[in-house]
This record gives C-alpha cells, structure tokens and sequence, in this order.
C-alpha cells in the first residue's frame, strides 16, 4: 500500500462520524498469512473482552465478529502487519488493511477509531529509493521502511542483520557495456515514474563512486532536492545488503527533518508568537482549526480527558467520575488525549511531525503546534 492511499484512509478514519455504537481498532504482525505470535494479539484483546463484558454489548459482539473472520481467511502470505477498524449497528464499518511492515500488537475500544498508530506509520513508513550503478549494470530497488525497521536500526544493532530481507523490491535492471551512459536518460525517467507522487520519498545513490557522480550530474532538480547520499558499493551487491548500507543514510535523514520542525516550532514561540505549547493550549488551537503542523515527542503521553455532554464542563484527568462535578450530570464521554489530538489534526488537515528525540521539546510539554 502507497503512502497516497495510507493518506486517504487515515482521513476517512478520523472523519467517520460517531454513532452509539463502539469502534473496534486493533493491529498486528504478521508472517505467513497469519498471526505472528496470537498469544501477544489475545493478551491486547482483553480491553475488548472486558468491555464487551463491562457492557454485555451485543453490538461489540457484532462487532468483533468480522475481525475474527477476516483473521481466518483474508490474510495475504507477504503481509507484515494489518490494522482492522470495525463497528456494528445502525451505520456498521468494518476497514481491514494489510501492510508490508510490522505493525504493533494493540487494541481498543472508543467512540471513534484509534488511529495514532496508523498515523505513526504514515509519518514514518516511506518508500525510498536506491540506484545502484556499477560500469556495466544498473538496479534501482524500492525499500519500504516502517518504525519496526527505524526501531531496529536506531536501537537494536545487533539485529540489523534482519533489515533488508523483508522490504526490498527490484523495480529495473539493466545489463550494458562501455560504462552505459546512454542509459542514464532511461534510468532518470523510472526514477521520476517511481518518485512522483509519492509523498516524502528520499533518492539514495549507490555503486561504483565514479558511476553515482555521472548519475548525480544529470539528475533534474526534481530529483536532486529527493537525492540523500551517494554511498559506494561493491560491484556485485545482493539487495538486503544494499538496504543495510544506505538505510543508515534514510534514518538520518528522517531525523534531521523532525529536528528542523522542533527548531521551527521553538523559533515561532520567540520570534513572532505563531506558535503553542502544552496540552490545553495545543488542544483549543486544535479545535479552531488554527493548526498548519502538531508537533508529538515520540513519547509524550498526557493520559485521558473527560467532558460532561449535559454542560460542556471538561477536566484533563485519568480519573473518570460518575458523574459531572459542575452539573452532576451523568453523560460523561472520556477519549485519549493523544488519539485526539491526532484525530483532530488529520480531521482539519495538519500536519504531524513525530519527533524521536528533542529534550527542548520535552521540558515544554512534549507537543507544540505551528498556527497557520
């Protein structure tokens, strides 16, 4: 699945309209057209089961019903990891969609469908790109990278050995003598055919130095503004070899580019005020509609908030009370700050800049808002 369509249906997603009826959201990983480890997957179920029997809902039954259907039937062999959305009644929605990237073990149950993990992988799984180019052969490779892989390349070394064995696909190859210049043309025109259209991808060069050079030269200014880093290579390279030695190059770029949000978001705090800090604020800004990118620190995690739908009165705290402590009135609706957050942003058309590591960040909350 392209990032295009990943975009279209975490806009559907945030935008379904809320009914009485509970949204049922959970993902997973994948291997072999199955479930990778369906012990983990029935552990994350048990806020599911407990609602289900807190509530003794016929309609969470309803519910839960196609996810387990389409787990037993639906499931592609080359699928890493699914996310399902599903809800019953008067307006039932059931979204199940597959991916080429693991995705976490986590379930919920909510009025609307919990999607900062699709977000997430949104934000952080892209394609990118790689020409590889020796004197006489030419392969470009297109590398899917999701946060299971950024995970294990920034933090688990000893596992980088698994990169590049799943996610690599040859999209051209080309045999040719007397260095093959001719060929270049052809080359730059599968990149742009590859490029075009697809978001945030990044264009590594690969190969013999002298090669990339050439390469590099000729590249339109479409292309060079995608171009990372030219990375020397062995003439003969499998591919998982390849992705081991530029996804380096991909992270770092990744980074550098959530860095360049959380420095712009702290120089409009200072220079000129188009900017928010903090949970409350960042949340009114959220609601009128004044937000161009949210600013999440990879770990920011403010807890719940809870409003009373008779006054309106709300109170960020974990704690749901039975009832209003302005009103007592007793139709208290509770959501996840975060999932809203990123609900209320996707909704109105922000962007989200996820940030792995920014202590500045931090110390003001762990999110900011850029205004339009």
């Amino acid at each position: 699945m392209n990032l295009k369509k990943i975009k279209k249906h975490v806009w559907n997603l945030a935008t379904l309209p809320v009914t009485d009826d509970p949204v049922i959201s959970c993902y997973m990983t994948l291997e072999n057209g199955q479930i990778k480890n369906s012990r983990t997957f029935e552990r994350c179920l048990l806020p599911v089961k407990q609602a289900l029997l807190a509530q003794k809902s016929q309609s969470m039954r309803d519910a839960l019903t196609p996810i387990r259907s389409y787990l037993a039937d639906e499931l592609l062999p080359d699928a890493k990891g699914i996310a399902m959305f599903s809800r019953s009644g008067s307006k039932p929605f059931f979204l199940p969609l597959q991916f080429h990237v693991p995705l976490p073990y986590w379930a919920a149950v909510d009025s609307t469908p919990n999607i900062y993990h699709l977000v997430e992988l949104k934000e952080t799984y892209h394609r990118y790109i790689i020409l590889v180019s020796s004197h006489e052969t030419t392969r470009i490779l297109e590398v899917n990278v999701g946060p299971v892989t950024k995970e294990l390349w920034t933090k688990r070394p000893e596992r980088r050995k698994r990169i590049g064995q799943e996610w690599t696909k040859t999209c051209y190859q080309k045999h040719y003598m007397h260095g093959g210049r001719k060929y270049i043309r052809e080359e730059i025109k599968i990149l742009k055919r590859l490029i075009s259209g697809s978001g945030k991808t990044h264009l590594i060069l690969a190969g013999h130095p002298a090669r990339t050079e050439v390469i590099k030269d000729k590249l339109p200014k479409c292309l060079l503004v995608k171009l990372v880093d030219l990375v020397p290579l062995p003439d003969i390279t499998e591919p998982s070899d390849v992705v081991r030695a530029t996804i380096g190059c991909f992270v770092r770029a990744e980074e550098e580019a959530s860095e360049y949000t959380a420095e712009l978001l702290f120089q409009e705090i200072q220079d000129s005020g188009r900017a928010v800090v903090g949970l409350k604020d960042c949340l009114k800004t959220l609601k009128e509609n004044l937000v161009d990118i949210l600013v999440l620190h990879k770990t920011y995690s403010p807890g719940k908030e809870w409003i009373c739908t008779d006054c309106g009165f709300n109170s960020f705290d974990n704690y749901i009370p039975r009832f209003c402590y302005n009103c007592n009135g007793h139709l208290i609706k509770n959501f996840k700050i975060k999932e809203e957050m990123v609900r209320l942003a996707e909704h109105i058309g922000a962007k989200i800049q996820l940030v792995r590591q920014n202590d500045a960040l931090n110390q003001l909350g762990g999110v900011g808002c850029i205004l339009h």
